[in-house]
C-alpha cells in the first residue's frame, strides 16, 4: 500500500512539473490568467490523498472492529476481514456503510450491557431513586411496593425519605412500624410505635400492634397492660379480644382465656341479633356452621407484624374449630393429609350457606398456613410444603383469586416467571378479582413478563453462540459463554456437558473463569 502511495505522488509531481513550464509559457498572456493545468493536477492530487486517507482510517476502524469482535468471538470477523481485503475504490463507499451498520449493532450490544453492569452496581453500592416530587400517599405506595418486588433497601429509603419530608405523623408511624416489623427490626418498630402513642395513645391500631411485638420480644407484662388496655379503650373490638384471647393462651392463663372467649361469643350474638340473620338452610338436620371471618381478618394484622406465636396459636384455633364441625358428620378414612380429611360429606346440599361458609374457610386456612410457612421457616423444603398447602386450597376453592396470586408469588420465589404469570393471569380473570393490594400484583406479574423477556434475549445469545461453536468446537470460551446461558435459563443438564467440555479444552481466560463461578454460585450450581 505504500508502494502505491508513493507511485501516486510521484505521478502527481510529473504532472505539476509539466504543467509549471506550460505555465511559464501562458502567463506572459496576463497577470490574471488562471493556470487551470496546475489547477487541476493540484485537485487530482488531493482527491487522491482524501481518498487515501479515508482508506487508511476506514483500516483502523477495521481493526477496532476486529479488537471489539474478538471478545465475542463471532464468525462475523472473518467475513468482514475478507471483505476488506478485497475491496476496491470504486465499492469503498458502499463497504464503508456495511462495516458501519455492523459496527453500530455491536456497539449497541456492547452499550446495553455496560448499562446493565451499571445499573447493577448502583442497585448494590445502595444508589436509590430520587424524592422529588412526591406526596406523603406515594412515599407509602413505593415503600409498599418496593418492599413487595424484594427491594427492602429502596422500602426503608422511601419510609426515611417520608419522615424526612412530612414529618412523623400517626399514619407514617404506624406504616413504618410495619415495615420495620416485617424486616426484623422489632425494636425500630416499637420505637416508631410509642412516638405514634404520644401523638393519640387511645389509637386503638397502634395499641395492638405494639401489645403484639412487646408479646413477640417475650416483655408480657408491658404486653398484658398494653393489650387491656387496648380492650378497655374499646370493648366491642372484635379483633383486640380475639389477640387479648390468643395472648392469653400462650402465658396459660386460663381464666382470662375463657373471658375472652365469653366476650366473643356474646358479641357474636348481639351482632346475630342486630342483623337477623335466617339461616338459608332447609334441612333441620344439618347443623349450622359458624364462620371464623372474624378471627380470619384479624390474621392481616398478625401477618404485617410476622408474629410467628400469635399466628401459629391462630391456625391452630382455627383448624381445631373446622375440625370440630366436620366430626359431627362421622370420621373418614382417607390418607393422613388428604384435604378429603376435612370436607363434607357428598349428602350435605353444595348450595346451602352452611356448605359455602365451611369450604371457605378451609381454603382460607390453607392458604393462611401456606403464607405461614413461606414467613416464618428459611429451610430448603419450605417451598414444597407451601405448595402443597396451596394445591389444597385451590382444590378446595379453585375459583379464589388470592389462592392464584399466592401461587404466583411461590411460583417467583421458585424462579418459574412463566408459571407465576400464568397464575396472575388466571387470578385476574376470576369474578373474585380484585383482590385486597392488586396493584401489587399487577407490579409483579410486570415483573414476571420482563423476567421472560430477558430469558427470550438469553435464547437468542444463546443461538447466536452455538452458530459460532459450530464453525469453531474448539474454544473453551465459546463453551463457557454457552454455559453461562445454560446456568441463566435453569438448563442445569446441558450445562454440565458444557463444563465437562471445558474441563477438556482448557479455559485459559482468568476473567471468564472468575465470571462462570461465580455465575454457578448464584445458580445453586457451586463447583463440585
Amino acid at each position: 500500500m505504500t508502494d502505491m502511495i508513493y507511485n501516486t505522488r510521484a505521478s502527481a509531481k510529473k504532472i505539476l512539473k509539466k504543467d509549471t513550464t506550460k505555465s511559464k509559457t501562458t502567463s506572459s498572456d496576463g497577470p490574471d490568467c488562471i493556470d487551470f493545468n496546475q489547477f487541476n493536477a493540484s485537485l487530482i492530487v488531493g482527491i487522491e490523498l482524501i481518498l487515501f486517507a479515508n482508506y487508511f482510517i476506514l483500516r483502523s476502524l477495521l481493526d477496532t472492529y476486529l479488537e471489539f469482535q474478538s471478545h465475542l468471538r463471532f464468525p462475523i470477523a472473518n467475513a468482514v476481514l475478507k471483505m476488506f481485503n478485497q475491496v476496491t475504490m470504486t465499492a469503498l463507499e458502499e463497504s464503508i456503510q456495511d462495516f458501519l451498520d455492523d459496527l453500530k449493532i455491536y456497539l449497541m450490544q456492547e452499550a446495553r450491557k455496560s448499562l446493565s453492569t451499571l445499573a447493577e452496581l448502583q442497585q448494590g453500592s445502595g444508589n436509590v431513586p430520587s424524592l422529588g416530587g412526591l406526596n406523603e400517599r406515594d412515599f407509602l405506595y413505593f415503600a409498599e411496593e418496593a418492599e413487595f418486588l424484594g427491594s427492602l433497601q429502596n422500602a426503608k429509603y422511601y419510609i426515611e425519605g417520608l419522615f424526612a419530608k412530612y414529618g412523623k405523623t400517626q399514619e407514617n408511624l404506624l406504616a413504618a412500624a410495619s415495615l420495620y416489623a416485617r424486616l426484623g427490626n422489632r425494636e425500630e418498630a416499637i420505637v416508631c410505635l410509642k412516638w405514634s402513642l404520644e401523638t393519640n395513645p387511645y389509637h386503638i391500631r397502634t395499641l395492638m400492634c405494639l401489645g403484639v411485638l412487646l408479646a413477640e420480644l417475650s416483655k408480657l407484662d408491658e404486653a398484658k397492660r398494653i393489650l387491656e388496655a387496648a380492650s378497655d379503650i374499646e370493648p366491642n373490638d372484635v379483633s383486640v379480644w380475639i389477640i387479648l384471647g390468643l395472648f392469653y393462651e400462650s402465658i396459660n392463663d386460663a381464666w382470662n382465656y375463657e373471658r375472652t372467649n365469653v366476650m366473643l361469643k356474646q358479641m357474636k350474638s348481639e351482632i346475630d341479633k342486630n342483623d337477623e340473620i335466617v339461616s338459608q338452610d332447609t334441612d333441620e338436620t344439618i347443623p349450622e356452621y359458624v364462620s371464623s371471618s372474624d378471627l380470619i381478618n384479624t390474621f392481616d394484622l398478625l401477618l404485617q407484624l410476622h408474629a410467628k406465636s400469635f399466628i401459629d396459636r391462630g391456625l391452630a384455633r382455627l383448624l381445631l374449630h373446622i375440625q370440630k364441625y366436620r366430626m359431627l358428620f362421622g370420621n373418614t378414612v382417607n390418607d393422613k393429609g388428604s384435604t378429603d380429611n376435612l370436607r363434607l360429606p357428598k349428602h350435605i346440599p353444595r348450595s346451602t350457606k352452611n356448605y359455602a361458609n365451611y369450604m371457605l374457610d378451609l381454603s382460607t386456612y390453607y392458604r393462611l398456613n401456606a403464607l405461614f410457612i413461606l414467613q416464618s421457616s428459611d429451610h430448603i423444603g419450605r417451598l414444597q410444603e407451601a405448595e402443597s398447602e396451596l394445591k389444597n386450597s385451590l382444590q378446595v376453592e379453585p375459583e379464589s383469586a388470592e389462592n392464584w396470586c399466592l401461587m404466583g408469588l411461590l411460583r417467583c420465589l421458585q424462579m418459574d416467571a412463566k408459571a407465576a404469570s400464568g397464575c396472575f393471569e388466571m387470578a385476574m380473570q376470576l369474578e373474585t378479582w380484585p383482590v385486597q393490594n392488586h396493584r401489587l400484583y399487577r407490579l409483579k406479574l410486570a415483573q414476571c413478563y420482563a423476567e421472560i423477556e430477558n430469558m427470550n434475549e438469553l435464547e437468542d445469545a444463546k443461538l447466536a453462540f452455538e452458530e459460532s461453536n459450530r464453525l469453531n468446537n474448539r474454544e473453551a470460551i465459546v463453551w463457557a459463554y454457552l454455559t453461562m446461558i445454560c446456568l441463566k435459563t435453569g438448563k442445569a443438564l446441558e450445562a454440565e456437558e458444557c463444563l465437562k467440555i471445558i474441563d477438556k479444552l482448557g479455559l485459559i481466560d482468568e476473567a471468564i473463569k472468575t465470571e462462570l463461578e461465580q455465575i454457578k454460585l448464584e445458580e445453586g450450581k457451586g463447583s463440585e
